[in-house]
């Protein structure tokens, strides 16, 4: 979520919640114990690839998983509100990311049911999450901060000023955003109760005007979330560079 003032973080939840890096929002228990399907199982290894896909592993093939997959997601997750997804009914994603036809489509579900099916303390999709899931969707892989593993449940601000496997860090200064560029809000209190926010660039307006895919930001009707939690998958906001709280840089996949 975009930072708020300090009176409003004692109160609201970011696109994380308030829980300290590393111990995960399911009440501390690591991703695979309780009663979370498959919840162990590494994204690829139950057999989601050697399909037909329209997404490849690169920057445009992130960007156009990532909108598609939001569009989808406003048609079969309306049981909280139109493309809200929650812990009660995250399966809403599965007919998505089948509608949607990534190549590693089994292993992109099983990042959202990893991380969110047994997870009551924290229910509502985070802004994490939507985008691990497509890029394991695209590339078998979540993208993740080199220092932590994705079932660390990191926040987003943690990506920043950390390497991530697969991906280059384009400089904000002089750089030029691209699609399928994935971008970070900054944390004004070091990752406590401002968790940050990770989007995807899925298409460039002009040269400083970028819509987004993202979750966790705004509300069913458009408007800002405010640091509430809205577990809302969208693709219809507009980014600027201008923004100040746009971290120093952002993630590219390498190669694109």
């Amino acid at each position: 979520m975009r930072p708020l003032s300090l009176a409003l973080l004692a109160l609201l939840a970011g696109c994380m919640g308030d829980v300290p890096a590393g111990t995960g929002p399911g009440n501390g228990d690591p991703p695979g114990s309780g009663d979370a399907p498959d919840a162990g199982v590494p994204p690829g290894s139950d057999g989601g690839s050697g399909t037909t896909s329209a997404f490849d592993c690169s920057a445009a093939g992130i960007a156009a998983y990532a909108d598609k997959l939001a569009n989808e997601a406003k048609t079969s997750c309306t049981k909280d509100g139109v493309a809200v997804v929650k812990q009660d009914d995250y399966t809403c994603m599965q007919p998505a990311i089948t509608q949607a036809a990534p190549p590693y489509a089994d292993a992109s579900f099983n990042i959202i049911k990893t991380l969110l099916a047994t997870n009551t303390a924290y229910p509502f999709l985070e802004c994490t999450y939507f985008v691990q899931t497509v890029t394991t969707g695209v590339c078998n892989v979540p993208i993740s901060p080199s220092n932590m593993a994705w079932t660390d449940y990191p926040f987003a601000c943690n990506f920043i000023g950390q390497s991530a496997a697969g991906y280059d860090w384009i400089a904000k200064a002089g750089g030029t955003v691209q699609v399928g560029d994935i971008l970070l809000y900054t944390s004004s209190d070091g990752c406590q109760n401002d968790p940050g926010h990770i989007m995807i660039v899925v298409e460039v307006k002009d040269s400083s005007h970028f819509r987004v895919a993202e979750a966790n930001e705004i509300t069913v009707s458009g408007s800002p979330g405010n640091g509430t939690e809205t577990g809302v998958v969208s693709n219809t906001r507009i980014q600027t560079l201008s923004d100040p709280y746009l971290a120093p840089g952002w993630f590219r996949k390498t190669g694109s």
